[in-house]
């Protein structure tokens, strides 16, 4: 990424950038990753660590699943409440963890 930036500085016509605005977009790039990922990794423990929670996700995920023939698309993963409420409660219990990374983007 740094070096696509690198390489526009010296075309012509486009706004030239120092290396503190190249610092600064690779920086924004970062952290913008890594909310989603530490987002991610939350809820892959809350699940791990709880196996009835687990469980109970698999077989709404199974039931789901069998009554769309093995469908996947967006209506069919709006079916999913449970998930749904996981997701929330995740999001809920690290509200205040994701807002920091958040303010600090």
């Amino acid at each position: 990424m740094l070096q696509l930036m690198m390489n526009i500085r010296d075309k012509g016509g486009h706004k030239e950038l120092n290396i503190d605005d190249m610092i600064t977009q690779a920086f924004i790039f970062f952290l913008g990753g890594f909310k989603t990922t530490s987002t991610a990794m939350c809820f892959a423990h809350e699940i791990a660590a709880n196996p009835e929670i687990q469980l109970k996700l698999q077989q709404e995920i199974n039931k789901v699943l069998k009554e769309s023939n093995g469908e996947v698309s967006y209506e069919i993963i709006n079916r999913l409440k449970y998930l749904g409420a996981i997701i929330n409660e995740i999001l809920r219990l690290y509200r205040d963890y994701i807002e920091i990374l958040h303010f600090l983007s």
